[in-house]
């Protein structure tokens, strides 16, 4: 087993904890193929695996790589927010020899893309300083560029969060948003203080959204750097063909998680 440790040195400053796994992991058999916090050091690696240590936001900044090179991801939480983790600081022991005693799954999660720009939580527009509410028209279609006019909307109001499952219980669920299985294929549509609909569309769908009016709006995707969107040019929002894959724990009975 190949393996490379992606870490959030913000939360580890004295690179304690990364150290600690990375002497776990040799002890155990596993090569450690690098040790980094950047993406390219670990896109270098050609792991098999990849053991991200901070919080949600450090898997949100490995997960694009990571789908493009099909790499399973296993969250260890030392950050805040751990929801995408597989398990936490408090739980090493026992999360590290599930792992390399391979008594574990990998499930898949869809992933959005946006101009090549891979979301595994969610891609949001946004109005910029004025504090004006943004216009907005949103469309959807199908892959035969067939648009469903019932689902033709007009925003006015803050923004639009369009989500995967996974980013369901993230900002879309804050702004009103459903939530719904992590590991379905579904795309949401959930509106930022507007009166527009929310949606739930088939993974299939695009989703084309255009800024129309003189109120400025931004685009991020999963957090990152955000980018002005341009007046009257519609960009458009679609399930990729890449997935972020995770390292998911088989359930053990009480007696072989003693061991």
């Amino acid at each position: 087993m190949r393996a490379a440790i992606f870490t959030n040195y913000t939360r580890d400053l004295d690179g304690s904890f990364t150290e600690r796994v990375r002497c776990y992991l040799a002890d155990n058999g596993v090569t450690v193929v690098a040790v980094g916090g950047t993406v390219a050091e670990i896109e270098r690696a050609a792991a098999e695996y990849i053991i991200a240590l901070g919080g949600d936001g450090t898997i949100l900044r490995i997960a694009p790589m990571a789908a493009r090179c099909d790499i399973p991801v296993i969250g260890i939480n030392i950050g805040g927010v751990g929801a995408l983790s597989t398990f936490g600081r408090d739980d090493f022991a026992y999360g590290m020899q599930r792992f390399v005693n391979r008594e574990f799954s990998v499930e898949r999660r869809m992933m959005l893309d946006f101009n090549g720009d891979l979301a595994l939580n969610d891609v949001v527009i946004y109005r910029g300083h004025s504090g004006r509410p943004i216009k907005l028209n949103i469309e959807y279609s199908s892959p035969d560029n067939t648009a469903d006019e019932s689902l033709v909307s007009y925003l006015y109001g803050d923004g639009l969060i369009i989500a995967t499952p996974t980013g369901s219980t993230a900002y879309s669920l804050n702004a009103g948003g459903k939530i719904v299985d992590a590991a379905s294929e579904q795309i949401l549509v959930t509106p930022i203080v507007s009166r527009a609909p929310l949606n739930i569309v088939s993974p299939e769908t695009e989703v084309t959204v255009t800024l129309i009016g003189e109120v400025p709006a931004s685009v991020s995707v999963d957090g990152r750097e955000p980018v002005d969107l341009a007046f009257n040019a519609p960009i458009t929002v679609k399930r990729s063909d890449k997935y972020t894959k995770f390292v998911k724990f088989t359930k053990l009975t009480p007696a072989n998680s003693r061991r």
